[in-house]
């Protein structure tokens, strides 16, 4: 059970740069759980500009672990999920992930 694979948070990006910009442009992205007791919702993914020479991919949302019939449900725990792919102006790549 310590290996098992619950949910998967994936994003994709080609970087380029010209001298005075990097630019971003996402190639995939999804987040999908692995077992029916886990609900993935508020998925969100995109790009974000903090300057002209660095770029953010990322793809996020929620995890739920729980359990519903016919409308109602209890949730046991829910889970903020991160993933990033950075690249600034040198071409240096920085990938992360978050978990809270």
């Amino acid at each position: 059970m310590k290996n098992l694979k619950l949910v998967t948070a994936y994003v994709s990006c080609e970087f380029t740069y010209n001298g005075s910009k990097v630019t971003a442009r996402r190639t995939g992205n999804y987040m999908k759980a692995h077992i029916p007791l886990i609900d993935t919702y508020e998925k969100k993914s995109a790009v974000q500009k903090p300057s002209s020479k660095r770029r953010i991919a990322y793809q996020e949302g929620y995890a739920t672990f729980g359990a519903t019939y016919k409308g109602n449900g209890i949730k046991f725990q829910a889970r903020y999920l991160r993933v990033e792919l950075e690249c600034n102006e040198k071409g240096k790549i920085k990938k992360t992930s978050k978990l809270k």
